[in-house]
């Protein structure tokens, strides 16, 4: 376990633009099942974190690749909608999660 002095530093610099897409699933499915969901796909993709934040309609999940040059935001609230996934970068994290969630 890394000391919090010791842990690598997240530094997330990914392009300014962005592009909005609607997820093909509810976020609590893929990220609602618990620990051993959450242990499997993390095998699936190493090297991307995530964490949630807000409540309620508000709640989004963000998630960033380790080199901090992509990242994805995902609305809880209305994930089927057009402009519900925010993605910057080059990799659609959300679309890899979603895969991984599908193997």
């Amino acid at each position: 376990m890394w000391v919090r002095s010791h842990r690598p530093k997240n530094q997330l610099v990914p392009p300014v633009d962005s592009r909005k897409v609607a997820s093909p699933i509810d976020p609590e499915e893929v990220l609602g099942r618990g620990w051993a969901q959450d242990f499997a796909l993390g095998l699936y993709l190493p090297d991307v974190s995530l964490t949630h934040r807000g409540e309620g309609a508000e709640r989004q999940v963000q998630l960033w690749d380790e080199g901090g040059t992509s990242v994805a935001i995902v609305d809880y609230g209305e994930w089927w909608r057009d402009r519900a996934v925010t993605v910057y970068g080059e990799r659609d994290l959300w679309a890899e999660l979603v895969g991984a969630y599908s193997a």
